[in-house]
């Protein structure tokens, strides 16, 4: 039966090549896409799937309206509404600031730039991470600690044993010195930590806008445990 199938696909071949090569074409793209948005569809799922608790993890966003403009959202909101969630919602365990940037990193004279989150030290507590060196629990907890990823470790020195090794750090056109006080283990599936190469406190001075002006937004992405 097979063969005889076969045959009448290659006589329809030889006798009408246009229109065999027009529908296998069209069977191969249809297939193609179909994969392609199968692969998206996967990755979208499990996008942050392998954090632990992640049905208890929040983002806070920031929906506003200004005059004359259709209503937007914004993953960006101040810092200052996270304690009146916690009056208003006393299942909340814990917060953090995250506010992402592309840091330069001299090392021999040349910068190198990286991706890097400006964060707090309950970050790493927050999202249940594993550290390859390091303790998560404190890695961020002095001002000049630095906790770099796998792949930015191996990247500056060539190996993951650097604790204690010290990062020149530019940030617009500021310099500061950073002591490697945690490194992140590679991240076996995607989420929310794995295109992020420096992990650096937030300075306390980065604050103050929010003090006096509450319409002064940060790129912060204000993140919740709920219990």
């Amino acid at each position: 039966m097979l063969t005889t199938i076969l045959r009448s696909v290659i006589r329809q071949a030889r006798r009408h090549p246009l229109y065999v090569g027009l529908n296998v074409f069209g069977l191969a793209l249809g297939i193609g896409v179909f994969l392609t948005l199968a692969l998206l569809v996967r990755f979208e799922y499990s996008y942050n799937a392998s954090l632990p608790d992640v049905d208890r993890l929040v983002r806070v966003d920031e929906y506003f309206t200004l005059p004359g403009n259709a209503p937007r959202e914004s993953p960006g909101v101040t810092f200052r509404a996270v304690p009146f969630l916690r009056e208003d919602f006393p299942e909340i365990e814990d917060a953090s600031r995250v506010e992402a940037e592309t840091l330069q990193v001299e090392r021999n004279g040349s910068f190198t730039a990286f991706d890097a989150y400006l964060t707090d030290p309950s970050l790493f507590r927050l999202f249940g991470v594993t550290m390859l060196h390091g303790s998560p629990s404190d890695a961020l907890s002095r001002p000049d600690g630095l906790v770099l990823s796998q792949k930015a470790a191996q990247t500056l020195f060539g190996t993951t044993e650097v604790l204690g090794r010290t990062v020149e750090i530019n940030r617009n056109g500021t310099r500061s010195a950073h002591v490697v006080t945690g490194v992140l283990a590679a991240r076996a599936d995607p989420d929310f930590f794995s295109r992020i190469e420096i992990f650096v406190p937030l300075p306390a001075e980065d604050m103050r806008p929010f003090l006096t002006r509450s319409l002064i937004f940060r790129n912060y992405l204000p993140t919740a445990r709920i219990s």
